[in-house]
């Protein structure tokens, strides 16, 4: 092996060595970066009752829960919480986060917002759960599989126009 064989063979490995070093601090400042953020997790669940209520809830209704988790470095501040129904248009927004105004999640802490269910009108199936932060960014938990939300999405603008229709010829006769 000559002396010119050696130097391309230290050369090239420099070089791999350098650009490997640099794609991976690359990658760890991007995870650092990304973890300094706020990350919101969503989780709601339905037909909780509460055991020593106080006093602008009751113990005599079945609530939903929605829980907001805030896993990152940063204060979070959560402005709406509500969910959206899979098979009807519309949805609900919890009077607890309108009530309060903007609320803090601190890092890894955790916020429960309570809205009160309906008992004259049936159960409907909740399509996901949100929570809107001050800027305006959405996070949500979808408690059946999406195959299941978008499955339904065209059912959901048919009875939207039905019920248009419907409206529209009443007032017609």
């Amino acid at each position: 092996m000559s002396v010119q064989d050696t130097i391309t063979v230290i050369g090239v490995s420099t070089g791999l060595v350098g650009a490997t070093a640099a794609l991976l601090s690359s990658l760890i400042g991007y995870l650092t970066f990304r973890h300094e953020g706020y990350i919101i997790k969503v989780v709601g669940k339905r037909g909780w009752k509460l055991i020593n209520a106080i006093p602008p809830y009751s113990e005599d209704k079945r609530y939903s829960v929605i829980t907001v988790y805030n896993r990152g470095r940063r204060l979070a501040h959560i402005s709406k919480v509500g969910e959206s129904y899979l098979l009807s248009s519309g949805g609900s927004i919890y009077s607890d986060s309108m009530i309060q105004g903007a609320t803090q999640v601190d890092e890894d802490g955790a916020r429960d917002y309570l809205g009160e269910e309906n008992p004259k009108h049936p159960r409907p199936t909740t399509g996901y759960y949100y929570a809107v932060t001050r800027s305006g960014r959405m996070f949500k938990y979808y408690p059946h599989t999406r195959f299941a939300y978008w499955l339904c999405y065209p059912v959901r603008k048919a009875n939207v126009l039905f019920v248009k229709a419907k409206k529209t010829r009443r007032k017609k006769v």
